[in-house]
């Protein structure tokens, strides 16, 4: 394991707990950090997040997080034992929305298969 993959790994561990015990910000709804990652330098990371609720939701909660960045950073340098603390960049990670979506357009399609062959069974 690489030290940018060792440090995104700590930096995703960190950040969560921070968001969950730390961040008292109203904007910031039900946040999962999915991913972090770190750059070959290690002078930044990008951050992907998932939250739940409505697009509006999502966009205050992502700018909550952008604007506890130097809070979480002032937090990161008295926790984690590294000369710099990274530049921190909050996304929006969409990746477990269009999962679910493609899982609904799956069980329709059984569904309406299922109905077929039923349908078919029962006229034979």
């Amino acid at each position: 394991m690489s030290r940018a993959q060792r440090l995104a790994e700590l930096l995703k561990s960190e950040i969560g707990s921070i968001i969950l015990h730390k961040l008292n910000d109203h904007r910031i709804g039900f946040v999962s950090i999915t991913e972090v990652q770190a750059s070959a330098d290690l002078s930044s990371a990008k951050v992907f997040v998932s939250c739940l609720g409505t697009p509006a939701e999502k966009k205050k909660t992502l700018r909550g997080l952008i604007s506890a960045i130097p809070f979480i950073r002032g937090i990161l340098a008295e926790t984690i034992d590294t000369r710099l603390v990274p530049k921190l960049r909050f996304t929006l990670d969409d990746s477990l929305d269009a999962g679910n979506k493609r899982l609904e357009i799956l069980n329709s399609l059984a569904k309406e298969r299922a109905k077929r062959e039923k349908h078919l069974a029962g006229n034979i």
